[in-house]
């Protein structure tokens, strides 16, 4: 998953205004965040430089700055206070993520599906790493899946074009649990199917938190099992409302950002004619759209998004939405 094209790492196009009010679009469901001894609430407007309070390491906040695109408040850089909460001004918790943006060569988003297409890639991704990562996490992250959860693997990988059967094992209560997995023959790639009842254990639902040692195994007809990767599926088989409503607000604030001055402005730092070359933007606009969506998604859950399930997810709820394509 290592591409050496042409990058450019991409923030915010303009720096920050000391006297910017910052407008609250969302926050973690449930929690409790304070300015001051008032609660935050969603719509409200701060400053940069107020002194906001999280009450549990979990939360969020999530930011729109007019001119600028959203991005997300969490605890992490603030110092705790007596009470053991995270506080400090505003800005100390800004998120800020850096990735890379290519002017040549197509980006893993824009195929659909991505194929994993060897082991080192199947690591990355199973672990819960970013697509961009040049190396697999040491310990499984979750890796979440919308509604239903999907892999798909090409028959270039070893014994994937052979009979085969496949295995998710894990440990709950310091038992070993091995959940047999589906999968269809496709053309260019096996894909394995799975759903949340991979953590059922004895009839009982249990949270994916509450399991180890997590792994994707494989097993060609007359041999051993074999371990693919370090693996922690999270499949959220009903999405909730909140989610998607939050979703359709920020669609709606990333056209609105995204418009033609944005994309002048990215035109002139990538170096292309916007007239000539506008499938170049169209699709460059695009990926920084889904990517922010992929922040907004990774926060919401906790959780890596697995990014074809997240486009599967947004192709069916929100279906003008332009994805990144192979084009």
């Amino acid at each position: 998953m290592k591409y050496l094209h042409l990058l450019l790492f991409v923030c915010t196009l303009v720096p920050l205004s000391s006297q910017a009010q910052w407008k609250i679009i969302a926050l973690k469901p449930n929690s409790k965040v304070y300015l001051g001894n008032q609660l935050i609430k969603k719509g409200q407007e701060i400053k940069h430089t107020d002194k906001i309070r999280f009450t549990k390491a979990d939360q969020y906040i999530r930011i729109h700055e007019a001119g600028k695109l959203p991005f997300t408040l969490k605890p992490g850089a603030g110092k705790k206070s007596p009470n053991n909460e995270l506080e400090a001004q505003a800005f100390a918790f800004r998120v800020i993520k850096k990735r890379p943006l290519v002017v040549r060569g197509i980006q893993p988003e824009q195929f659909t599906p991505y194929v994993i297409m060897n082991p080192e890639d199947t690591k990355i991704w199973c672990t819960g790493a970013p697509i961009y990562a040049p190396s697999a996490l040491s310990k499984a992250r979750k890796l979440l899946f919308l509604e239903k959860g999907k892999l798909y693997f090409s028959y270039r990988l070893a014994n994937f074009d052979g009979e085969v059967t496949f295995f998710y094992v894990y440990k709950f209560n310091g038992k070993r649990v091995i959940k047999p997995l589906l999968f269809d023959n496709k053309s260019d790639y096996k894909l394995i199917k799975f759903n949340q009842n991979i953590y059922n254990v004895n009839g009982q639902q249990v949270a994916v938190d509450k399991t180890s040692n997590g792994g994707l195994f494989i097993r060609p007809k007359g041999s051993k099992p074999s371990a693919l990767s370090h693996f922690k599926p999270y499949v959220v088989a009903q999405v909730p409302a909140t989610f998607k409503q939050e979703t359709s607000e920020l669609i709606k604030v990333l056209d609105q950002e995204m418009g033609s001055s944005y994309q002048a402005q990215i035109a002139k730092n990538l170096k292309i004619n916007p007239s000539t070359q506008k499938k170049v933007l169209t699709q460059a606009v695009a990926l920084q759209k889904f990517r922010l969506i992929m922040d907004f998604t990774e926060v919401f859950f906790d959780a890596q998004p697995d990014f074809n399930s997240l486009k599967e997810w947004l192709r069916k709820n929100f279906p003008k939405f332009v994805l990144p394509e192979e084009k």
